[in-house]
């Protein structure tokens, strides 16, 4: 696991949802890395810009357009349908220490499986191209990027 840059300790201890998904990784031994918070803010700008989710609080969510999955059925699954490569996953924008920070996860396809040995969260999660966005909450998944990025999940789409 690599750190690029750890907050001070009084606030690393505020980061309940970082710290488990940390935990979770060095247990299963998948190199994630805890950006900073200026990298952290650059990824969060670029994403919000470009794909304007509806709601960045209290069950996150991305459009009325956007492709949707149940949590329950896929939470622990979808991401082992997202393309190989390098992906980011940040919380909800609410003013809170952990919502200034982005995770960087080496291999994205792991997400689910890190995700599978933490308590539950909302989050956001896109590729470090900014391809798709994907926004998980206690209900919905909701998926936005192009057709044929979201055709990889035609097979687990019941909604």
């Amino acid at each position: 696991m690599l750190i690029d840059s750890i907050p001070a300790h009084k606030e690393l201890i505020a980061l309940n949802e970082i710290n488990e998904i940390i935990r979770s990784a060095k247990s299963l031994g998948i190199n994630i890395k805890l950006l900073g918070k200026e990298n952290s803010q650059v990824i969060i700008e670029n994403v919000i810009e470009k794909f304007s989710p509806y709601r960045l609080t209290g069950h996150v969510a991305i459009s009325n357009d956007s492709m949707k999955l149940d949590t329950d059925s896929n939470e622990f699954i979808f991401s082992k349908y997202l393309p190989k490569g390098k992906g980011y996953i940040f919380f909800e924008q609410d003013n809170s220490k952990q919502s200034k920070y982005c995770i960087e996860i080496e291999n994205i396809q792991l997400l689910s499986q890190i995700l599978e040995e933490t308590f539950g969260m909302e989050y956001f999660v896109t590729n470090d191209k900014y391809d798709y966005l994907i926004s998980v909450n206690w209900y919905v998944i909701e998926l936005v990027g192009p057709q044929e990025f979201l055709k990889g999940f035609n097979s687990l789409c019941k909604l």
